[in-house]
């Protein structure tokens, strides 16, 4: 359906699709078996469920998905592709698989750890039974989770804690974790980027300088290069630059369902839907609101109001259309034959499973407008704005006092519901000064608890990081739409300024010198405490993109004229912290409004109410478990013991298509057959227990993030200049960038004409 197609992020320009294509090519398509497995950790199966369907897996030739916790059945005849952590957990758990020489749980083992493999854990490996087994190892260097085509997290809900805890004790190790997964995003991507950063902002900076090093590793091994052709400018900031943000109410769709439908949001992507069938039966199935549904993909970012007339009118034509489906059922109720149940059998699957799109959105919209008609909520949006914006509906300036008598009065509305008075005063402290009078006495009014009264403070903590008192942005005239929806996100500002050129260069410095005097503007800085003396030259030509020509912008800006100089093709924002669905609407309407590629990444994805928690546990140290489940591609994803289980996906329409590129991030290691010799030998000499020595030792941490070390042991690393095998013959092949195609932009709803937000909750449907 055309009218639906529209939206779809094209696969040249969708994180999903690169990631995807990349875990296919470089590890379930490289290993040559008739009979293999799939094993994954906890960790990385976040990872490959983010970007693998199953039906992509089933392609891959993978006949059985085990999780390694898990106890498992052996199968001694298939051969296991290990695609994990390099945490001492999980290389225990390899291990233990094959600590009986007689019976090993597989025949062989292939390894592909997701980021670094730290020594301790690979002279581990080789004095074990296991390297008399392995047939592959490499270091895919996928340590991200796409959550959707223009989005990537680092998979660190603990890290908002560690960086603006009190006790800074894991403020370093944090940021050096984010540098890693970065490079590990630059890596897949296949391009080198032109990086930028908060220069008022510690975390940036330092985010920064550890990704630099990193990038200034893989330029002198020849595996990214900055001197070849075009480049993504990659800006750095943290969660402090914009604390605004994450506290407003944001009425676009995706925003607003996530914030006001708790029921929904708590397992997101995953949605129980009621249906009522023909019969009038009401019949509760579970569906996936993601880039794989159409509809939810189409209104994801448009304006409730705009939202719910779209989703009406587009099923209404939607049914005029298909008149036969229509027809097939009504003709089913009436007549009987051969022909009316050909004719349902025909028509009716494909229009019921669109009809049950628009169904479920068009329920959806009435229920947020519901949510928004009650408990005084248009009030808290009012002095939200004024709050935010400094300003009122036209636009003129609104002083602090008349702010605080807005945020008062609803203070004092018993309709509406405590938490949202807790979060309207911690956005008044954010976007003003919160040492006014006037603003400590609203702070009094509001009758806070002791603990909300400690996270307020941890709140005030965390804005003097940012050094700004202030953090207001007053729109432009003709910015909105709506009198409730005048705030915009930093980030808006952010994209604009970098497509232009006219990102402030002394605000958000270069971390390279030569990048600066290439993309900086005239008035560029001199060279900053945090900015590297790294010379992007002489290095060796850089593999392949896996972004190559994704659509660029006509408002790039032009070639330097330098050597090796090119041009800035695409845009990404990184938010240390936490990024909101806010922010990540600006990154799908500046890449449609300018026919540019722009990308957002974080630590974690944070609605509101999660925000509030995480400013209320600063004083906790941070922790990596995922607080809701990771998003899943085509309604499944990759689970233990059921991947034998039949895929009710249709075929992948795409298949990837590879050149004759050089990989860009894998690192191909010479190690399997060093692995065995060093495990033979030391077999003679080991116990038999030695395998289960550092019990005592494993805390389940993912130490192997925290490796910075640049060097590798000259036994385990080769630069792989071409595909080629191990010693027993297993080929591992080389990461092949997917053909380039030219993204087409994604066409913004009609706005209506400006007006204030209505209350009235009757359905236009």
């Amino acid at each position: 359906m055309d009218l639906l197609e529209r939206s779809e992020v094209p696969d040249d320009a969708s994180l999903i699709a690169m990631t995807r294509d990349r875990i296919i090519e470089n590890c379930l398509s490289a290993v040559k078996s008739h009979l293999k497995l799939l094993v994954l950790d906890d960790r990385s199966k976040k990872i490959m469920s983010s970007a693998v369907k199953m039906v992509d897996l089933t392609t891959a030739g993978i006949s059985l998905l085990e999780k390694l916790e898990l106890k498992r059945q052996p199968l001694p005849k298939m051969d296991a592709i290990y695609f994990i952590t390099p945490s001492e957990t999980s290389i225990k758990n390899v291990i233990k698989d094959f600590q009986d020489e007689d019976k090993p749980m597989y025949k062989s083992a292939h390894l592909f750890f997701t980021s670094h493999l730290p020594d301790a854990q690979m002279q581990r490996i080789s004095q074990s039974k296991l390297a008399q087994h392995i047939e592959t190892l490499v270091e895919l260097n996928i340590d991200y989770v796409v959550r959707e085509p223009r989005v990537f997290t680092t998979n660190q809900p603990g890290a908002f804690q560690n960086l603006y805890g009190p006790s800074g004790a894991n403020v370093k190790a944090e940021q050096q974790r984010i540098a890693q997964k970065l490079l590990s995003f630059c890596a897949t991507t296949g391009e080198f980027p032109v990086v930028r950063y908060v220069k008022s902002s510690p975390h940036s900076i330092a985010i920064a300088q550890a990704l630099d090093e990193g990038l200034e590793t893989l330029r002198q091994k020849g595996l990214l290069d900055p001197n070849e052709g075009d480049r993504p400018m990659l800006l750095i900031t943290d969660r402090a630059h914009d604390l605004l943000t994450p506290f407003i109410h944001d009425f676009t769709y995706q925003a607003m369902v996530l914030d006001l439908l708790d029921d929904i949001a708590s397992k997101y992507p995953l949605f129980v839907h009621k249906f009522v069938t023909q019969d009038d039966e009401e019949i509760e199935k579970e569906v996936l609101l993601d880039d794989t549904d159409p509809v939810w993909r189409t209104m994801a970012h448009m304006h409730i109001e705009n939202g719910r007339q779209w989703v009406a009118s587009t099923t209404r034509e939607f049914v005029d259309s298909n008149k036969g489906g229509k027809g097939a059922i009504d003709k089913a109720k009436t007549e009987k034959g051969v022909k009316a149940i050909a004719d349902l059998v025909k028509n009716v699957p494909k229009y019921q499973k669109l009809y049950s799109k628009f169904s479920i959105h068009i329920g959806l919209t009435k229920r947020c407008m519901e949510a928004f008609n009650r408990g005084g909520l248009e009030k808290v949006c009012e002095a939200e704005q004024a709050a935010s914006t400094g300003g009122n509906t036209d636009n003129k300036k609104v002083e602090t006092d008349q702010i605080c008598k807005l945020v008062n009065a609803c203070l004092e509305d018993p309709d509406i519901e405590h938490e949202d008075k807790v979060r309207l005063v911690m956005l008044l402290n954010a976007a003003v000064d919160h040492s006014d009078a006037k603003v400590r006495k609203t702070v009094q009014n509001a009758r806070l608890s002791a603990g909300e009264e400690e996270a307020l403070k941890h709140l005030i903590s965390v804005k003097n990081v940012s050094g700004r008192k202030k953090q207001q942005r007053m729109p432009g005239k003709e910015e909105w739409e709506f009198d409730l929806s005048r705030y915009f996100p930093c980030v808006k500002d952010l994209y604009s300024q970098m497509v232009s050129g006219k990102l402030d260069v002394k605000e958000y410095p270069f971390i390279s010198k030569d990048d600066e005097d290439k993309f900086g503007s005239a008035s560029a800085s001199s060279l900053t405490p945090a900015q590297s003396k790294r010379k992007d030259g002489g290095s060796t030509p850089a593999s392949g993109s896996k972004w190559a020509q994704a659509g660029k912008s006509p408002a790039t800006p032009a070639k330097s004229g330098k050597k090796g100089g090119g041009s800035i093709n695409k845009y990404v924002i990184f938010i240390a912290g936490g990024v909101s669905y806010t922010e990540i609407r600006e990154a799908y309407t500046k890449s449609a409004s300018d026919k540019i590629q722009c990308y957002i990444g974080s630590t974690e994805i944070i609605r509101p109410s999660q925000f509030v928690e995480l400013i209320s546990k600063l004083g906790q140290p941070g922790s990596d478990d995922e607080p809701s489940s990771a998003p899943k591609r085509g309604g499944k994803s990759p689970r233990a013991l059921d991947s034998d289980e039949e895929s009710d996906e249709p075929p992948a329409k795409r298949t990837a298509k590879p050149s004759a590129a050089k990989s860009t991030a894998a690192k191909k290691t010479s190690t399997a057959t060093s692995a065995k010799k060093a495990g033979s030998a030391a077999a003679k000499k080991r116990q038999e227990s030695s395998e289960e020595d550092d019990d005592s030792h494993d805390d389940g941490s993912d130490d192997g993030s925290d490796e910075s070390s640049d060097e590798r042991p000259a036994k385990r690393v080769t630069a792989a200049k071409k595909a080629g095998s191990t010693s027993s013959g297993s080929t591992v092949k080389k990461a092949q960038p997917v053909a380039a195609k030219k993204a087409q932009p994604v066409k913004k709803a009609t706005p209506a004409k400006k007006a204030t937000r209505r209350r009235d909750d009757s359905d236009s449907d």
